[in-house]
């Protein structure tokens, strides 16, 4: 048999013997990589921190080395960097969660406190209404019924939940070593870049083929400035759907438009669900002010995020990574019915990838037959 024959077989059954142990075992292979995520969980926050603040610390980088030239200091130019990212970064968490936690707490005490005179305020609103639109009277003592049951839902959840305080300390403890320590991975990696960059590129060189290793750097340069593209993207979106959020608050006359517009802007950084999650917490500090007020905002909210996402997302962030605007709404569509939530985060990036390499693979292909036809 011929050698090389020999070793494509070879390799094949050895292809089919994992392909076939992966399908038999795959439960355990999802626990053992489920659990391996959890481990790692600091380092793949850190490796996303670092990834996303790349760009703003390069900025600064750029910044200092004009500043700083002609100055003896110059090794100090990329930890100066880095520490200023740091610090506009903490600022930022800081000023939003000073100004948007007050105000929500004491919005929902006045929630509570102030619920008997919302329902009252809610069951004339509804009699208006039914009168106003010609329908049948409704049933309002219900109302009674409901807000008693909510009230008796609310002290049932508070007794429960006094013997599980010492659980959720413990998670929130959890939580905060992990963010630290995520950050401490995140400014390693910002400082140790170029380091970093180095070494994955000398293991990749060593163990596999010149042309292999080429085409792999170029496939992680173009998903590094794709997924960049796209974080900047999502970022612009946010700050243009809170600005258009905040002065359509002041026109329409509606309270809290400062707040809620910096609400909708940091919440609309997560994609998708994170519309729901601004418009929920809106909705509640509006409810303290009126009932009314509150509805009229959410089918205000609801017009302008289902314009912005049709009209200004695909444009923006389409246009960022250079996705027609028509397939960026076909990719959320397509990866939130196939994947849910994370087809909805990721499909538009992938989306981008796919497009590219196609374009250059036909590109490539044009340009060879061209080449054959003269």
């Amino acid at each position: 048999m011929d050698k090389r024959m020999f070793k494509s077989l070879l390799l094949l059954i050895s292809f089919t013997a994992v392909l076939v142990f992966v399908i038999i075992k795959i439960d355990t292979i999802l626990s053992v990589l489920g659990s391996m995520v959890v481990i790692l969980n600091p380092l793949l926050i850190g490796f996303a921190l670092a990834f996303i603040l790349n760009r703003p610390n390069m900025f600064f980088v750029s910044l200092y080395k004009k500043l700083l030239s002609k100055s003896k200091i110059k090794k100090a130019i990329e930890p100066l960097a880095i520490c200023t990212t740091f610090i506009i970064l903490i600022i930022c968490i800081g000023v939003i969660m000073a100004f948007v936690i007050p105000q929500l707490t004491s919005s929902v005490q006045l929630l509570v406190t102030k619920s008997r005179d919302y329902l009252t305020g809610m069951q004339t609103f509804i009699a208006d209404m039914t009168q106003r639109l010609h329908l049948k009277n409704l049933d309002l003592t219900k109302l009674d019924s409901i807000y008693n049951s909510f009230i008796s839902g609310l002290n049932d959840i508070a007794v429960k939940a006094v013997p599980n305080i010492l659980t959720f300390t413990t998670s929130i403890v959890s939580f905060l070593f992990t963010i630290i320590i995520a950050f401490i991975f995140s400014i390693y990696m910002l400082v140790g870049k170029q380091t970093l960059i180095r070494q994955v590129k000398s293991l990749v060189y060593a163990y596999l083929p010149e042309n292999a290793s080429n085409n792999l750097t170029e496939f992680t340069k173009l998903v590094a400035d794709t997924f960049t593209k796209y974080v900047a993207g999502q970022i612009l979106f946010s700050i243009i759907l809170g600005f258009l959020c905040f002065f359509g608050m002041l026109i329409f006359g509606f309270s809290y438009p400062l707040l809620i517009s910096i609400i909708i802007t940091v919440t609309a950084l997560i994609p998708v669900i994170g519309s729901y999650i601004g418009c929920s917490l809106s909705f509640l500090l509006l409810l303290m002010v009126s009932p009314t007020s509150a509805l009229w905002f959410l089918l205000f909210i609801f017009i302008l995020q289902q314009s912005a996402g049709s009209f200004v997302y695909p444009r923006i962030v389409g246009g960022s990574i250079g996705l027609p605007g028509i397939w960026v709404l076909l990719a959320v569509t397509v990866g939130g019915s196939m994947f849910g939530f994370p087809g909805m985060i990721l499909s538009v990036p992938v989306a981008s990838l796919l497009y590219t390499l196609l374009k250059r693979s036909v590109a490539y292909r044009l340009e060879k037959k061209q080449i054959i036809s003269k």
